[in-house]
């Protein structure tokens, strides 16, 4: 399982963390969270909130983010 998360993770600082066992603030991945925000700005035209929902930092298989839509979209 680690190596999976290990394979698996875009990060180089939280990937080494997952290979040496090494415990890291989930905090640490809203870093991603920024990116999705910039790609998302583009298309809604201002900035979404983006949540952290699940990290492998914790165990998961992958890393799961929540965009929320801006109001006037749907």
């Amino acid at each position: 399982p680690e190596e999976k998360r290990y394979e698996a993770c875009f990060c180089p600082l939280v990937r080494e963390a997952i290979r040496e066992g090494e415990r890291v603030s989930r905090t640490f991945c809203h870093c991603s969270g920024g990116w999705y925000v910039q790609e998302r700005t583009i298309v809604f035209g201002q900035p979404p909130e983006v949540r952290l929902v699940e990290t492998m930092l914790e165990g998961k298989d992958s890393c799961l983010f929540a965009v929320v839509i801006p109001g006037g979209w749907l």
